[in-house]
């Protein structure tokens, strides 16, 4: 199937409506923050980095949370921070008793939607990682998707992990 929740969930954290709407956000997002009243170079480094999060937004399938688990971290890596530190710095200016336009507003509730929907996928990759080295994969190799060889030869792959939980392959 193209579009498979991950086992136990009922929505796919990585079906391309979900990133699609990412990728519009980061975008949204990154030209918001050149309208915001922050450093120039902070603002540069951010926008870039939230347009670079849009762009891995659109890297790879439906199931990219079982196939992916490097790229997933890498975009959690990415976005969580911008999030956390672009609202806190709206947080200071507010308890400093600055002024706070409808720019930043808007820019911390696209960040915060942005880093929420990451994690999503975050959980969705972690539950998968668990559930491979639950079943004798190693963490170095279910991370990267690489192929594992257990004692007796055979390689343990993510549809031989779905297929002993009743589950069917992506």
């Amino acid at each position: 199937m193209i579009n498979r929740a991950p086992p136990g969930w009922r929505h796919n954290p990585s079906s391309f409506t979900r990133r699609a709407r990412l990728a519009s956000i980061a975008a949204i997002a990154a030209l918001l923050v050149t309208q915001l009243s922050i450093p120039s170079a902070l603002a540069g480094s951010t926008s870039l980095v939230l347009v670079v999060c849009g762009a891995l937004s659109l890297i790879g399938g439906s199931h990219r949370w079982a196939t992916r688990p490097w790229l997933i971290t890498l975009l959690g890596i990415l976005a969580i921070p911008v999030s956390l530190t672009n609202t806190a710095l709206v947080a200071l200016a507010y308890f400093e008793a600055l002024q706070v336009d409808a720019f930043e507003l808007a820019f911390i509730g696209l960040t915060t939607a942005f880093a929420g929907a990451v994690l999503d996928e975050i959980l969705a990759m972690t539950q998968m990682i668990r559930r491979q080295t639950d079943h004798g994969r190693s963490l170095w190799k279910a991370f990267f998707g690489l192929r594992s060889r257990r004692r007796n030869g055979r390689a343990v792959t993510l549809d031989d992990v779905l297929t002993r939980e009743g589950e069917q392959p992506p």
